[in-house]
């Protein structure tokens, strides 16, 4: 079992829409060539393939900031999305039966796309004055 955890951002494109999209099959840049010989390395022609295997059987995506998606989902397989218990994330898996032999794409759908927006966070407080400052020096 491997386990994998990816925290990042996801760009929006010019009509609203993130795309979040996980690959499946990774090509090799080099491999060594028909011959025997090993130490000569050449580029791979065509792409890998995968064979007798079971593929990815389980996936979960969390997408923060749910009351401002209107819609998460996937040309590309069957998914499920559920609130989360705080009902502050929507969970995205696969449908049951569902395997990933080929990429994820997974399309998420903003309400205002658009819309400016600012974060505030918390400075560090000085231990003289106690006061908040976005610098700690």
């Amino acid at each position: 079992e491997i386990q994998l955890q990816m925290v990042s951002e996801i760009p929006i494109d010019a009509e609203g829409m993130l795309r979040f999209s996980l690959p499946t099959t990774l090509k090799s840049r080099y491999s060594p060539p028909q011959t025997s010989a090993v130490d000569v390395l050449s580029p791979v022609q065509g792409d890998v393939e995968s064979r007798n295997l079971t593929g990815v059987q389980q996936f979960q995506l969390r997408v923060h900031d749910a009351s401002n998606i209107s819609d998460v989902n996937s040309q590309t397989h069957s998914i499920v999305v559920t609130p989360s218990e705080e009902m502050e994330a929507l969970i995205v898996t696969l449908a049951e039966g569902q395997n990933l032999f080929s990429d994820l794409v997974i399309q998420i759908s903003h309400k205002s796309p658009h819309a400016s927006t600012a974060i505030v966070e918390a400075g560090v407080a000085l231990e003289k004055e106690k006061t908040p400052t976005l610098l700690n020096h």
